[in-house]
């Protein structure tokens, strides 16, 4: 089975990721060192590090969907985004 990883993204409240269990790895995008990124970018570091995207951007959605990366990739090496508006930052 797969290691559950997560990347908040900058736009989301840093104690969301108290809301994962402590064994599952939480990065966020200011920790990696890549706050201000393209999103493309952002999309890029997590699936190099194998992560789930935990966003508040609703631009994410489609940016994801449409990566180049996802064309002719295995479903396995693609990671998702979670979508939620009630994470975002004030």
């Amino acid at each position: 089975m797969a290691k559950l990883r997560v990347l908040l993204d900058e736009d989301v409240r840093i104690d969301v990721k108290s809301a994962f269990a402590k064994k599952i790895q939480v990065h966020t995008v200011p920790s990696l060192g890549i706050s201000g990124a393209d999103d493309m970018f952002v999309i890029e570091e997590a699936v190099t590090k194998k992560c789930l995207i935990v966003t508040a951007n609703k631009d994410f959605v489609p940016a994801n969907r449409n990566h180049e990366w996802r064309k002719g990739a295995a479903t396995e090496d693609i990671f998702g985004v979670l979508f939620s508006s009630n994470t975002a930052r004030p």
